[in-house]
């Protein structure tokens, strides 16, 4: 997961490390490829896991969760610090409990996309 810097939308929230928009005439796919680009500074193999509605009084988006099958280091990562204050693993059980917790430290958008995740993977 990463913290987030005092970016518009969430700032100092923890969130997924990759995110962001689609630009005109680009796939979720291609975005989600170019994003990992620029905040991590690495593409891995992608496979498109769901999509899912996102709607509060703050914002409406479109969400697509991709995965990767291939083993990250995180050492290796090289996290945009423009995007990203720092980087940091954690199992789902510690996530479920953070939330739990602390939802405040969370984008309502990642608690959201985890919460589907948990529910399809069940």
């Amino acid at each position: 997961m990463a913290k987030r810097t005092n970016k518009f939308l969430y700032p100092n929230s923890l969130c997924f490390p990759v995110g962001g928009g689609i630009e005109k005439d680009e796939t979720a796919e291609a975005a989600a490829k170019r994003e990992m680009k620029e905040e991590i500074g690495i593409i891995f193999p992608i496979i498109k896991i769901f999509g899912l509605e996102f709607d509060s009084k703050e914002i409406y988006r479109k969400i697509t969760l991709f995965i990767t099958k291939k083993e990250i280091k995180i050492s290796g990562l090289k996290p945009d610090p423009d995007e990203i204050q720092y980087l940091k693993e954690f199992t789902i059980e510690e996530i479920k409990q953070m939330i739990k917790e602390i939802p405040e430290d969370w984008a309502s958008t990642a608690i959201a996309t985890f919460n589907e995740f948990l529910g399809k993977s069940e």
